[in-house]
């Protein structure tokens, strides 16, 4: 492998960690990501921030998720989508453990283009979950993440063979838990070759009628050396600990951009670009020039930092 890039180079993918107050407190979890310590973001100024993203970064096609924490719990969140410029797809990750009436609420008032539900097993219930689903799946593209942590295999068959079974307007993807909670390095926790059999070649994928009418404009698929691989690939990477690229060169931020819950922008969501700020919300704007990374991470631990495009540069 010498060069990885995606089906779609000239976008961005930016995730925004847009606080840390959360209603779970997941036992993989960096509890940094728990706390409750950021609070809340202003909604004003993140508007002028991601409004210079897009005239000053990068103007084409860009995907937009925000994470957490739990960003449900943001007051502002439909507004917030509402009022971003056309060229930003909105995406939320989140545990899916509002109301009903909330989720009704939010998809007949908010701009919203895809939603991930990550099924956290500790936690959540799939017939919550599965009616969630029945809410939104039929007007975006909805993913259940089956967080497979390895305690708990069993329930997440259960789970996606639950989805599967209820002929939803979504993709179930299962997702292999790495060990960087646990202060470790990011390899994939322990699982029986059956498992990772059965990770591999789960499939269950059904998308609503409305989704023919929506043109994909950020990238999904990844390439490398030019052939091209579906996306649960990456996560076939990551549980057979393929997923090393230190010593590569980078593209991260003009096609990659991590907000964290404290203000702070980096071009991924790896060790490497924590290393290299690039500035901080509050401010309206970055503060240093983007440029490529010579990674110097172990593992690249998240399909968004996987895709960006990245070339060998010791051959």
């Amino acid at each position: 492998m010498r060069y990885l890039t995606n089906d779609r180079p000239d976008s961005m993918h930016a995730e925004w960690v847009v606080s840390n107050v959360c209603n779970y407190t997941c036992s993989y979890c960096d509890p940094n990501l728990y706390g409750g310590s950021s609070g809340w973001p202003d909604l004003e100024r993140s508007l002028e921030f991601w409004s210079y993203i897009h005239n000053e970064v990068n103007s084409n096609s860009k995907m937009l998720t925000l994470s957490g924490g739990e960003p449900t719990m943001w007051r502002h969140l439909s507004s917030f989508f509402n009022r971003l410029d056309p060229s930003y797809k909105k995406a939320i990750v989140t545990n899916g453990s509002r109301t009903l009436r909330w989720w009704q609420k939010f998809m007949d008032n908010t701009a919203i283009d895809q939603i991930t539900l990550s099924c956290h097993l500790e936690f959540c219930d799939v017939e919550h979950i599965k009616k969630v689903i029945e809410i939104a799946g039929p007007r975006c593209r909805v993913t259940a993440l089956v967080m497979l942590e390895e305690n708990y295999v069993e329930k997440g068959r259960e789970f996606a063979e639950s989805f599967a079974n209820s002929n939803l307007y979504c993709k179930v993807v299962i997702k292999p838990i790495t060990r960087r909670h646990q202060g470790r390095d990011n390899s994939s926790q322990s699982y029986t070759e059956e498992t990772r059999e059965w990770m591999r070649t789960f499939d269950y994928n059904k998308n609503s009628p409305i989704m023919k009418t929506r043109p994909r404009t950020t990238a999904v698929n990844i390439l490398i050396d030019g052939v091209e691989y579906p996306v649960f690939h990456m996560f076939d990477m990551i549980a057979n600990n393929q997923h090393k690229f230190g010593g590569w060169r980078c593209h991260a931020g003009t096609h990659r951009l991590v907000v964290w819950h404290d203000g702070n922008v980096y071009g991924a969501q790896c060790t490497t670009a924590k290393k290299n700020k690039l500035g901080n919300i509050e401010n309206g704007r970055l503060d240093s020039k983007i440029e490529p990374l010579i990674c110097d991470t172990e593992f690249c631990a998240c399909v968004p930092d996987i895709r960006i495009p990245k070339e060998r540069i010791d051959v």
